[in-house]
């Protein structure tokens, strides 16, 4: 596990996608009050970060900044059209969704864009809004995290967002057990990740999540 920080950009525009940095996001337009603006923790192998960035990630050294091109291949993936559906604007109003142009819409579990509505019927494009493009990033790995404890603290914040957490490895009859001390409760969707995420690479056979009120 390493932290990194970083500066994503579209290579054709030049505009930055996201970033670790606050000052960055703010300059960029992209700020975001709910978000905590500090290194990410990067789990190698495990896909906490695209595939073009994972594999710069593991010829880099701590302390070692880099600019990387990656290809669409090994970013958001290649535009597909056929991912570009006509859906009946009946279907929307029937779920109550008011089909407004650059509005994003879940359908069946996937996520798209309303890219035009007329004449009774919505298109809506499911690709990934950076299909298609080459992205740049300037990545800094700033630390390798070597302590299982730590590495469980910060597999909750890549998941959650919070940093409130105590975060420690016991044995009990044989078993190796990742106890987690958090402020608030979690979704257990958030909590199926985490502990498959722990599990696996901190060879732990449970995670016991402790909530404090």
């Amino acid at each position: 596990m390493v932290l990194i920080d970083y500066v994503a950009r579209i290579k054709d525009t030049n505009e930055v996608f996201d970033t670790t940095k606050e000052e960055v996001a703010k300059q960029a337009g992209i700020f975001d009050s709910n978000y905590k603006y500090r290194p990410l923790p990067v789990l190698i192998g495990a896909g906490f970060v695209i595939k073009g960035l994972e594999e710069a990630l593991k010829n880099m050294e701590v302390g070692q900044s880099k600019k990387i091109e990656i290809p669409p291949e090994k970013a958001y993936g290649e535009r597909d059209e056929r991912l570009v559906k006509l859906i009946p604007e009946s279907n929307f109003r029937d779920n109550n969704i008011e089909p407004i142009v650059g509005k994003y819409v879940q359908i069946n579990n996937l996520t798209g864009k309303i890219v035009s509505v007329s004449g009774g019927r919505v298109k809506v494009d499911f690709n990934h809004p950076l299909a298609g493009k080459v992205v740049e990033y300037e990545v800094s790995v700033v630390k390798k995290v070597e302590d299982e404890a730590e590495k469980a603290k910060e597999i909750v914040y890549f998941f959650t967002n919070l940093e409130d957490v105590e975060a420690s490895i016991v044995k009990e009859n044989n078993e190796k057990i990742a106890q987690l001390k958090l402020k608030v409760d979690l979704t257990p969707n958030a909590k199926s990740l985490i502990t498959e995420t722990i599990k696996k690479w901190l060879s732990c056979q449970k995670v016991r999540f402790v909530i404090e009120f």
